[in-house]
């Protein structure tokens, strides 16, 4: 699992469109930059959620007292949820 190759591009088409760099710093409301990997890394962890549930695979899953996220109400498909996951499990290296 590599997060250049598989990750990464789920994230640029899925949620930098409000979690860039450019995003981040106009809106008051946003809480992530994932151009920040440590930011990333910190919601990627899961011992920072919930019930041992990181913050970024809570949300994408849509599960219950997490935020949905896309926050327009989509919901990435089953394979981009499961990649994140993988690359989750595996410690959310940046490789």
């Amino acid at each position: 699992m590599s997060y250049q190759a598989d990750v990464l591009p789920i994230l640029k088409q899925q949620c930098y469109r409000c979690h860039s760099a450019d995003k981040y710093k106009v809106s008051t409301s946003n809480t992530l930059n994932m151009e920040d990997f440590a930011a990333l890394k910190y919601y990627a962890t899961p011992a920072n959620g919930r019930n041992n549930v990181s913050y970024l695979v809570g949300n994408i899953r849509h599960d219950e007292g997490f935020v949905k996220m896309p926050y327009d109400g989509g919901k990435l498909s089953d394979c981009e949820i499961a990649t994140i996951k993988a690359w989750v499990d595996a410690g959310a290296l940046n490789n």
